[in-house]
């Protein structure tokens, strides 16, 4: 398995998945653009929705040998940690908070509603 994508995991035990994940869900391009949230607000709402869950969000360069990995969630000492390369793009970072965030229970946290659709949008 090549070492290139979207990191889910952590360590030696990462599932990567291929970087062009943004670009299979072009009905998420569309939903943002008709409600006219840029990238940075979404990310900004996707951020406080992982901080309201508890999770730790660490943007930092991500190196693994001669491959690029955009991030990924990890589960260290019973705490969850998101890792987002800074080399990623915005688009690239709201792709794997969304496939990380998917993964907790929301229900019960006010999200703007486009914030929520996307959430549950990419689950279908």
């Amino acid at each position: 398995m090549s070492n290139s994508g979207v990191c889910l995991g952590s360590g030696r035990h990462c599932q990567y998945l291929q970087p062009d994940i943004y670009s299979q869900l072009t009905w998420q391009k569309d939903f943002i653009y008709y409600y006219k949230m840029d990238d940075e607000l979404i990310f900004s709402q996707l951020s406080e929705l992982a901080e309201k869950l508890g999770i730790l969000i660490r943007d930092e360069k991500i190196n693994i040998e001669e491959s690029f990995c955009v991030g990924g969630l990890c589960r260290l000492k019973g705490k969850y940690i998101l890792m987002l390369n800074s080399q990623s793009t915005v688009q690239e970072k709201i792709q794997v908070m969304l496939k990380a965030l998917q993964q907790f229970d929301f229900s019960d946290i006010y999200l703007r509603p486009v914030i929520r659709e996307l959430l549950e949008g990419d689950q279908q």
